[in-house]
């Protein structure tokens, strides 16, 4: 049996297998473009984290939602780039989220 990466791995039906010919038939270069993206996300990625981590209580819709976010933004195999606009959407509106439970549950 060859063996797979995990973003080749078939999920749901699909293959996430990286083709970058597939995004140049939209963007110009792909490999720079998923750097910038990544580059800008992954701090989100790690304040969101962090804040999920040190939140004291686990069982809010808030903080299940940002959860959902968190893995829904980081399971997507590229860090958000599928939909960055989306995910940093999603990144933005969670870490406001608990900030603001933190701040009035104190």
């Amino acid at each position: 049996m060859e063996e797979t990466s995990e973003s080749e791995l078939p999920k749901g039906g699909h293959t996430f297998r990286i083709d970058q010919k597939v995004c140049l038939k939209c963007h110009k270069d792909p490999t720079a473009l998923t750097e910038k993206w990544q580059k800008e996300l992954q701090p989100m990625i790690k304040t969101l984290k962090d804040l999920l981590d040190n939140t004291s209580n686990k069982t809010t819709k808030t903080y299940r939602d940002a959860r959902a976010n968190y893995y829904m933004v980081i399971s997507d195999g590229g860090l958000g780039v599928h939909n960055p606009n989306y995910a940093k959407a999603l990144l933005k509106y969670s870490i406001s989220s608990l900030h603001t439970e933190n701040i009035w549950k104190k």
